[in-house]
């Protein structure tokens, strides 16, 4: 019976140790997509001061013309830029989904390859797990 628990606890360092690992690689995408969330915002604010002071040169009366053209080539750049950001953002978005599922395949084939130290058919069910993830 004790040579079973060893066997168990054996089986089990290499999957949480690479859990473990998996848990730090999402801490720094979840870190990431939060930096890359606060650069969408910061476009955002400006673009909002883009919009007033356009509409305010524009409620001037005609006011100066080079500064509403400035103000549309601002807001044309801020919208590139929310598009490319944004595109960044769903990568990350994908990115920590993956990593999740496979964390999640992880802990069940280390309960399983647990289990099948103790039953041996449990492999058959650890094999698939251990080559998708």
């Amino acid at each position: 019976m004790v040579n079973d628990w060893s066997k168990i606890i054996v089986a089990g360092v290499g999957p949480i140790i690479v859990i473990s690992a998996c848990g730090l690689l999402c801490l720094a995408f979840y870190n990431r997509l939060a930096a890359v969330v606060s650069r969408l915002r910061a476009f955002q604010r400006e673009r909002l001061g883009v919009q007033e002071s356009l509409a305010r040169e524009r409620a001037a009366g005609g006011g100066d013309q080079i500064a509403i053209v400035r103000h549309q080539e601002m807001l044309g750049a801020l919208q590139i830029q929310t598009e490319r950001v944004t595109r960044r953002a769903k990568l990350i978005q994908r990115t920590l989904l993956c990593l999740l599922m496979t964390i999640a395949c992880l802990a069940l084939c280390s309960l399983v390859v647990g289990l099948s130290t103790i039953w041996a058919p449990a492999m058959y069910i650890a094999v698939p797990y251990s080559r998708s993830a």
